[in-house]
């Protein structure tokens, strides 16, 4: 755990490595944002841009200027840092990449509850140049046999002690390319690894080591540089290899291709399932398409025979509305018609009980019968002829 009292807290080194670039800034405050507070800044000056502005005497983190007067190469810039550093810890940061603020105050601590190592190292997240995080993360257990085989550890995810220094480990000026990955095979010839599993360093995609490549072949082809830089880095150490390491080394991507290959394996067979099932799927489609236009078909009768009732109904109702108006007419008229006849026989009344209905009755009874008599004569003549 971390000491109550900041001021015996052991000074931790950090050396930044500078072309003046503009992501500086973002690295340098993410040293000074540090929950550790005993840190020292080595701004090392590797091209020709003036950094006398980043220079800080602050408290919390002085920031000192290694200015050699010349342009360094990347090796030489580092060496420039170690030489310089005073912390009984050291570590990196290069000046496109940036640290959480709990980052030097977790791997201290790990060291401190693990003194047998002499390294920690976190994981680190991958962003692209904007600092948005890609879908990786170098997140590696210690494996000295791996680190044999390639680089997974960022060189500012590593706080090492500095007396592996004194040890000799420096990088190695002949490497432009993979020269973190060569200091972390000289660190691991004198101690393991610890790693912290959290993320607190943040590593971004296109720096300067050209360690990044879009075709993965380009690493092992010596018309690349970057093939080239591991061709050097496994001509310096094969001789400094033992046949155990290297035979180790063998296994361990035999392995990988075995793992591989059942993978490969394991992928076709899911692949050759899953076709299976789509075929199937697409049979049972055709029968539900097929189904469902039988459905469609018989839909559409139904429609045709629903249409034809529907006609019929309006039909019918059409009718029963022009027979209710023709009955409503004739109930109109027969209502007329009993209502002239009331009035008739009201006035027959009338005219019975009148005087001059009983004068005339003698008159409408000849009347009556010589019709009557007339009829007769007619119908005689009718026969005679």
């Amino acid at each position: 755990m971390a000491k109550d009292d900041n001021s015996k807290e052991e000074l931790v080194t950090v050396v930044c490595r500078s072309m003046g670039r503009p992501e500086l800034k973002l690295a340098l405050s993410s040293i000074r944002s540090q929950t550790y507070s005993n840190i020292e800044i080595l701004l090392i000056k590797a091209g020709h841009i003036d950094l006398s502005e980043h220079v800080s005497d602050c408290s919390s983190a002085p920031i000192k200027l290694i200015d050699l007067g010349k342009a360094l190469s990347r090796s030489e810039a580092a060496n420039a840092g170690l030489e310089k550093a005073k912390g009984q810890f050291v570590t990196f940061l290069d000046e496109d990449d940036w640290i959480d603020k709990s980052h030097i105050q977790t791997l201290v601590d790990t060291l401190r509850e693990n003194p047998n190592f002499k390294a920690s190292y976190c994981s680190v997240q991958k962003t692209d140049r904007d600092g948005f995080k890609k879908h990786f993360t170098f997140s590696y257990s210690f494996d000295p046999i791996l680190l044999m085989r390639d680089n997974y550890i960022p060189i500012h995810a590593v706080v090492f002690e500095r007396s592996l220094l004194d040890k000799g480990c420096r990088f190695d000026e002949k490497f432009e390319i993979y020269e973190d990955w060569d200091f972390w095979l000289q660190v691991s010839q004198h101690t393991n690894f610890y790693h912290s599993k959290g993320i607190t360093a943040f590593y971004r995609d296109g720096g300067e080591s050209e360690t990044t490549v879009l075709d993965p072949s380009d690493r092992f082809s010596l018309n690349t540089k970057i093939g080239k830089a591991r061709a050097a880095i496994y001509k310096k150490w094969k001789e400094r290899w033992t046949g155990e390491e290297v035979n180790r080394m063998i296994g361990q991507l035999n392995n990988s291709l075995v793992q591989s290959n059942a993978k490969l394996e394991e992928s076709i067979h899911q692949r050759n399932i899953s076709e299976q099932k789509l075929s199937q799927k697409r049979i049972d489609l055709e029968d539900i398409k097929q189904k469902l236009s039988e459905e469609h078909n018989n839909n559409l009768n139904h429609q045709e025979e629903i249409q034809k009732l529907l006609t019929k109904m309006e039909a019918a109702v059409h009718e029963r509305n022009v027979s209710t108006q023709k009955s409503r007419g004739l109930e109109t008229q027969i209502t007329e018609k009993n209502d002239e006849i009331q009035r008739v026989l009201a006035l027959l009344t009338e005219l019975r009980k009148s005087w001059s209905w009983r004068i005339t009755a003698p008159g409408r009874f000849l009347i009556r019968l010589s019709r009557s008599m007339l009829r007769a004569l007619v119908e005689k003549k009718k026969s005679d002829e």
